[in-house]
């Protein structure tokens, strides 16, 4: 994806208040895990600026489904059956490294766009599934699959390029503290 097009997502995120606002320039405010989970999902799930806001709300919103997922709740990523993905992605980008390593089952996330669905999956073939748990009408259903021509599409982040974001935010993280400390 372009950096235009990423920097119009920002926007539109933004100006819905679903991100992290504040001054510009140097004195913007760091972009924290809850905007990085936000941001994940909104780029995943489309790549058209105008649908960011309705995307992130359908897909941040989805609901652990414990019945359908073959993993307890995972101790960094999931805390209860019923938590949304949009909780899950942010608790992956904000653990901090030092205390545990969230990526040490290459977690790989995918969205199911027009089956509603998104899983987080690690090796040894476990998987987080996360739906609306019941709550699509019959005609939504249908119109997610028209939107697509009823093929289906799925997504996904691999765990290299998941892993490669999070070491940035822990990175600015620690570099962060480090300075909060020195200024103390």
């Amino acid at each position: 994806m372009d950096e235009r097009t990423v920097s119009q997502v920002y926007r539109a995120l933004r100006e819905a208040d679903l991100l992290t606002q504040g001054a510009r320039g140097v004195n913007a405010p760091h972009m924290t895990s809850r905007d990085f989970a936000t941001m994940t999902i909104t780029l995943l799930a489309t790549d058209r600026p105008a649908r960011a806001v309705e995307m992130v709300r359908r897909f941040g919103r989805l609901r652990f489904d414990g019945a359908k997922s073959n993993v307890e709740p995972h101790p960094v990523i999931l805390e209860t059956n019923g938590d949304t993905l949009l909780d899950a992605v942010e608790r992956l980008f904000a653990a901090d490294l030092d205390v545990c390593d969230p990526f040490a089952g290459a977690p790989y996330l995918e969205l199911q766009v027009n089956a509603r669905t998104a899983s987080i999956a690690w090796q040894e073939d476990r998987r987080a599934v996360f739906n609306d748990l019941g709550q699509r009408d019959e005609e939504t259903r249908k119109s997610d699959l028209k939107e697509f021509f009823g093929r289906r599409v799925s997504v996904g982040f691999s765990s290299s390029e998941l892993t490669e974001a999070y070491v940035q935010l822990f990175l600015e993280r620690r570099a962060a503290r480090s300075v909060d400390s020195t200024v103390e």
